[in-house]
């Protein structure tokens, strides 16, 4: 679904984004294709809209815990609100 309204831009932390990055260079090495040249900064940055609720689904993904991710997102869920309603701007009312 696309957003009907600007939103701020997302991303995937440094301490998340480093060690698959990290990886995927030497998986790609080891295969001898074409030499790569990142440019900095290649593991990702902050934007500035990253939460640390955000971060612990990321951490909670990446160990395989969707389960967790999908009970808590649906306890979390609320009636009453507009669709593409962010949120942040709910969370912040709690």
């Amino acid at each position: 679904m696309t957003s009907h309204k600007r939103n701020a831009p997302l991303d995937l932390q440094d301490h998340l984004a480093r060690p698959y990055m990290v990886r995927s260079r030497e998986i790609w090495e080891n295969l001898q294709l074409p030499p790569l040249s990142p440019q900095p900064p290649w593991h990702g940055y902050l934007l500035g809209d990253w939460s640390e609720v955000w971060s612990n689904f990321a951490d909670k993904a990446v160990a395989g815990d969707w389960r967790s991710n999908g009970e808590n997102t649906f306890a979390r869920r609320k009636g009453g609100m507009k669709p593409e309603t962010p949120a942040r701007d709910i969370e912040k009312k709690a």
